[in-house]
């Protein structure tokens, strides 16, 4: 056997040298093939790494439910307009003014802290022949005028009543360029002057992603080249009774804390997981004046220093576009919680956006940065399984799985508990795989 020179390396440590550089070269260099694809988003490779990376943490949703549920819904309340309202009441939307004024006032009345109107003032309402028979008692207070026919807009009494509750109500509504309205429309007459207007309104755009499911929200848009503040965060602004500030490199600084202009949305839940009551109920409750003025009953408690949003509920079938009847938000859309027969309303989604909001539980997005640093640490512990388990291919297969489900386990307990969102898919397929 042959002797080896003092200080000269065995070739079995030369050999297992050299195969620990090439498997650290291997991985780096997946790392860095998959980290030029990320930074600079390239075609037809970038959506094979991000679609999988989507669809694992729209599955997270789902397996959350079985945890925890997401607090956030107990501030929120919906009124929403429904099928049965529009039955009940013989028409579809808008209806007359002094509905919702009366409605406004009461809950005024109740104690709510902010409400918001998820749908646009617009056009008349064309009433069935012979609605009027089907109407309650209680719905005939509302609507005293004659409706067999047509009820029309622009009636000055009517008007100038719900001009009246909506200044004496905590109210949002949705921004509209009302400069191409016409002269004596009812919202140019609220919105007299420009401070209230911008004071009053939010933009409820949604942006879906690029396989039409909505995961995130601008808190902040560009409308006529101005910077817009979103629906949600205005109420969240009213609730809060403090402005937010837009800052720089998009963010905002609201309470002291910093909030990501384009925020991840955390879902509370599916359609219906926030407690609403139909629009035609809270008609039918609505105490009734006396003469006095004083109202004879109370409105539940359950309103109390709550956020009331008042809108469309996704109904009447996959074909009633509600916008065609005032509807702010879009009607029907898809989101992480949706099945192919259930999906959300606009205005559920603005509430869970606005719940993210006042519990400061959006997701957390890693940087571009951070995502750069988390490949490159899981690319520098292949390559050490690689070379640990070189020979075996069987451990090494049980090496790469053993991981594989550790980090999707990680991955989800700090999606439910941290509200962050660690790459899985991404380091899976882009990392692990190929390695």
């Amino acid at each position: 056997r042959p002797k080896i020179a003092e200080g000269a390396s065995s070739p079995r440590a030369s050999w297992e040298t050299n195969l620990s550089a090439r498997a650290f070269a291997v991985c780096l260099s997946v790392w860095l093939f998959t980290s030029c694809i990320v930074l600079l988003r390239v075609p037809f490779f970038y959506p094979m790494l991000e679609e999988p990376e989507l669809r694992l943490r729209d599955q997270f949703f789902a397996w959350r439910s079985f945890i925890r549920q997401n607090p956030g819904t107990a501030d929120i309340m919906l009124v929403t307009i429904d099928d049965e309202s529009i039955r009940r009441l013989g028409a579809y939307p808008p209806w007359p003014r002094v509905v919702y004024a009366a409605l406004l006032d009461r809950l005024k009345e109740a104690g709510t802290s902010v409400v918001g109107l998820d749908f646009i003032l617009d056009c008349g309402a064309a009433f069935e022949s012979g609605a009027s028979s089907r109407l309650t008692p209680r719905l005939k207070e509302f609507i005293q005028a004659k409706i067999d026919t047509k009820w029309e807009p622009g009636q000055p009494d009517d008007d100038k009543k719900l001009i009246a509750a909506l200044g004496r109500s905590n109210l949002v509504l949705p921004a509209i360029k009302t400069d191409f309205l016409p002269q004596g429309h009812i919202l140019k007459e609220y919105f007299s002057d420009a401070i209230s207007e911008i004071s009053s309104t939010g933009d409820v755009t949604l942006e879906p992603d690029f396989d039409g499911i909505i995961r995130r929200v601008a808190l902040v848009t560009d409308l006529d080249g101005q910077p817009k503040t979103s629906f949600a965060l205005r109420l969240a602004e009213r609730k809060w009774r403090s402005s937010a500030l837009i800052m720089e490199h998009k963010h905002i600084v609201a309470r002291g804390r910093e909030i990501p202009a384009t925020m991840t949305i955390n879902f509370a839940g599916p359609e219906g997981t926030f407690p609403n009551i139909p629009f035609w109920r809270m008609l039918e409750e609505l105490p009734a004046k006396s003469s006095t003025g004083s109202t004879n009953m109370q409105l539940p408690s359950q309103f109390k220093n709550k956020v009331v949003l008042i809108g469309f509920q996704r109904g009447g079938g996959e074909n009633t576009d509600w916008t065609m009847f005032g509807a702010a938000s879009s009607y029907s859309l898809r989101t992480p919680l949706s099945t192919p027969r259930s999906r959300m309303s606009g205005l559920e989604l603005q509430a869970n956006i606005l719940a993210n909001l006042l519990t400061n539980r959006y997701l957390n997005e890693p940087s571009p940065g951070e995502l750069v640093i988390v490949l490159l640490l899981c690319s520098f512990l292949f390559g050490y399984l690689f070379r640990i388990f070189h020979g075996r291919p069987w451990w090494m297969l049980g090496g790469v799985m053993t991981f594989i489900a550790v980090w999707v386990i990680w991955s989800f307990l700090s999606f439910v508990y941290l509200d962050y969102l660690v790459p899985c898919g991404l380091v899976i397929l882009g990392i692990a795989l190929p390695s």
